[in-house]
């Protein structure tokens, strides 16, 4: 996995969709509003957020809480900008990859590919996780889990924590007398 950056394309901006293509979308979206929230790991890779406006200029955001503060970034070269739409109601989630050529920081060239694959698997992990967040949390509220935590987990972690203590500073003292042995 690892760090990558958000970069917001404005609605104005035309992705030149095939019209299947726009069609897969809207019916992922459920024909509401696209947001075109993507992420890329062609840009700075420390979850920067970016935004690309109307006429395809590239701009980052100075500072993540005030949108108004932002400056022009003056990238050149090739970026891969991509998301997941997902639907629960469809049989099949749909990818959206977009390449942007740019030229110090002017979008030159835009090419969009749009896959539809099933979410099955998707829907199965998510079964599951739910599942077992159930029964971690039945656990939790358990009897048995609270005694376990009082009689055992605190004062264990308790006993440990002191050790390390313990040792830490005799470690320390040992590398203090030892500079007082041996001072060459």
């Amino acid at each position: 996995m690892g760090l990558f950056d958000r970069v917001k394309i404005d609605d104005r901006l035309d992705l030149k969709l095939k019209k299947a293509d726009a069609t897969t979308i809207n019916n992922a979206t459920g024909n509401s509003d696209w947001k075109k929230d993507f992420q890329t790991k062609d840009l700075e890779n420390w979850m920067q957020d970016f935004s690309i406006d109307s006429k395809g200029k590239l701009w980052i955001y100075e500072d993540p809480k005030d949108k108004r503060k932002r400056k022009k970034y003056p990238h050149t070269g090739e970026i891969d900008v991509y998301t997941i739409i997902t639907n629960d109601e469809n049989d099949h989630d749909v990818d959206v990859n977009v390449k942007l050529n740019l030229d110090n920081g002017v979008t030159k060239s835009i090419k969009t590919s749009v896959t539809k694959h099933s979410n099955e698997t998707r829907l199965k992990n998510q079964e599951l996780f739910e599942a077992n967040r159930k029964k971690y949390d039945a656990l939790r509220q358990s009897f048995i889990f609270k005694c376990y935590r009082v009689l055992y987990k605190v004062p264990v972690s308790f006993i440990l924590g002191l050790l390390t203590r313990v040792f830490y500073k005799l470690s320390i003292g040992c590398q203090r007398l030892r500079l007082k042995i041996m001072p060459w």
